[in-house]
């Protein structure tokens, strides 16, 4: 599955959009890849767009796996950092909803799950004009 991610410094957050097939293995790669940026810092909220997967190739056995490394990922994000996730469709917002139960306690993150784009702006503090640009720039 392709991912892309754009980091805004600015706006303290990490924007990652997921299209195609979902699998564990791109989430992880595409995390450790968006950690290691130079712009990166710890406080940044994340932001996982699935509004374009079009298939999850992933079980439960997998999830767990990713959420066992979001864990040991911790110490290069600041407790209680927001991680949203904007899933549009109710198979992703089911999958994530998975996903957030096993985050639950195990990792450093404040998991969201949300509908749209404005809802996740809220969540991160985003005012909505300045969430537009970062769209543009991202699309």
């Amino acid at each position: 599955m392709p991912v892309c991610y754009q980091i805004y410094s600015a706006q303290q957050c990490i924007v990652f959009r997921k299209y195609g097939t979902y699998t564990t293995q791109d989430c992880r790669t595409s995390t450790k890849s968006a950690l290691a940026e130079p712009n990166y810092l710890p406080q940044m909220a994340q932001i996982y767009d699935l509004s374009d997967v079009t298939d999850f190739d992933a079980n439960f056995a997998q999830i767990s796996s990713l959420v066992t490394f979001l864990g040991e990922i911790s110490s290069q994000v600041d407790q209680n950092t927001p991680l949203v996730i904007i899933a549009p469709k109710d198979i992703q917002f089911g999958m994530a909803r998975m996903f957030q139960q096993l985050m639950d306690g195990r990792t450093p993150f404040d998991v969201h799950l949300v509908r749209n784009w404005a809802e996740a702006a809220k969540i991160v503090d985003l005012p909505p004009e300045r969430f537009q640009e970062m769209l543009k720039i991202s699309a």
